[in-house]
């Protein structure tokens, strides 16, 4: 008995998820277009092709929709960067999780994006990057990492938008290589003048 229970759970769980799917990838697709405040209910779910009830069931409006999916994405990516030390795999690490969800990047670096969770990623890494360069008692000053870490963060971002806009034809690991690269030759610039 309890296991029929649980096949019924798993397949509600499935089409919850398969739902929400759908959802996310007409509202990244519709993010290209225009401005999150310009879409409706309505636009999302036929593109969807879902009723605008099930919509309603999982979320309250759109905004409700883009939050709860920039929490958990959010979150996800926290989880990442902290269980990592700045490094090369922290690098490649991040590209996959990029690759894995690459319709929200595109959406949210897009020109309809959202600034301020992209500003949000971008503190996450720069706190634990700024803690691991300060324990690693470097030479450079604190204003010259903040400007170090300005320095990459643009690096990256830029990386990231032309890879998503040229349709990731690279593997996450060669960007990974490539931002790598340029990281630790821009920084020589720093470590050199100190």
């Amino acid at each position: 008995m309890a296991s029929t229970e649980k096949q019924k759970q798993e397949k509600t769980d499935r089409r919850i998820r398969k739902t929400k799917k759908q959802l996310r990838l007409a509202l990244t697709t519709l993010m290209l277009e225009k401005n999150i405040n310009e879409i409706t209910v309505s636009q999302l779910t036929a593109l969807a092709d879902l009723n605008r009830s099930t919509f309603y069931i999982h979320y309250q409006d759109i905004y409700d929709m883009v939050e709860q999916i920039e929490t958990e994405i959010f979150q996800q990516f926290v989880e990442l960067v902290q269980s990592r030390t700045p490094s090369a795999q922290l690098l490649t690490d991040i590209f996959y999780f990029l690759a894995e969800n690459a319709d929200l990047c595109a959406a949210f670096l897009g020109r309809h994006g959202d600034y301020q969770f992209v500003e949000k990623f971008k503190d996450v890494v720069k706190q634990h990057c700024l803690s691991y360069w300060n324990n690693q008692q470097t030479q450079l000053s604190a204003a010259q990492m903040e400007y170090f870490y300005a320095y990459i963060a643009s690096g990256c971002i830029g990386l990231i938008q032309k890879w998503l806009a040229t349709g990731m034809q690279e593997a996450p690991q060669q960007l990974a290589a490539m931002a790598e690269t340029l990281i630790l030759q821009g920084g020589q610039v720093f470590f050199q003048r100190s």
